[in-house]
């Protein structure tokens, strides 16, 4: 005869199994904060007076676009989009694949 599988608990409905091992945790990449830095559609306008911008919304401001978004809609920007890492040289800094700038 085969042990019970689950086992019920007093008060619910559902039965839950029983597992013989530990849970497996699986290493993440942790999700990048919206940022506007970080975001594809984030750009640097070169005018004075509005120096950010969003091409997805299709805005200009004088502050970082997320701010904007989150003082008239109350949450994070729906339209972030993560950009790729930069690429690293050798040594692991940021900059050119080769050695010198080659």
């Amino acid at each position: 005869m085969l042990p019970p599988l689950g086992r019920q608990h007093p008060g619910c409905a559902t039965i839950c199994l029983l597992f013989p091992f530990p849970a497996v945790t699986v290493n993440r990449q942790p999700p990048v904060p919206a940022h506007c830095r970080h975001c594809v559609h984030y750009y640097i306008t070169h005018d004075a007076r509005f120096p950010y911008g969003c091409r997805a919304m299709d805005f200009k401001s004088k502050r970082q676009p997320l701010q904007d978004v989150r003082d008239s809609t109350g949450r994070d920007c729906v339209t972030f989009t993560a950009r790729a890492p930069a690429p690293t040289n050798h040594d692991g800094q940021p900059g050119k694949a080769g050695r010198n700038g080659a």
